[in-house]
């Protein structure tokens, strides 16, 4: 008795393009990257601007008011790895305006503190938040 071998059904290739993500995708990605250049930019661009007036109203000395530009990058520094990690895990839709808040937050707080060690610390907030 002769064996019945089955062959599986041919594919054509023509059929299998990968699907391109909708448009709204490439509006999410363009308003993510604004918002990132907006919250970073803002630090490391707009700082100098306000050095000036921050060595008035602060009496601080140019040493402390670097501290406070250092402290940012501190936290921006110490933070890439884990956020990375933690954005990796958890859903865009969720971290990009947690950390968007969080980077917010922290700025218009650190406005609004009289101490310049308040002010370190919410921009090492500030950076953690860019990071994400």
């Amino acid at each position: 008795m002769e064996e019945i071998r089955q062959h599986p059904p041919q594919v054509d290739d023509t059929e299998l393009t990968e699907e391109r993500p909708p448009r709204v995708a490439y509006v999410i990605l363009a308003i993510s990257f604004l918002m990132l250049m907006a919250s970073s930019g803002l630090a490391w661009f707009g700082f100098p601007v306000i050095l000036p007036s921050m060595l008035e109203a602060l009496d601080v000395s140019h040493g402390q008011l670097g501290l406070i530009g250092m402290a940012f990058f501190i936290g921006n520094v110490a933070a890439a790895t884990p956020m990375g990690t933690l954005v990796s895990r958890l859903p865009f839709r969720l971290m990009a305006p947690l950390t968007v808040a969080l980077t917010g937050v922290a700025f218009v707080a650190t406005a609004l503190v009289p101490s310049l060690w308040m002010i370190v610390a919410l921009q090492v907030v500030a950076g953690v938040g860019s990071v994400g």
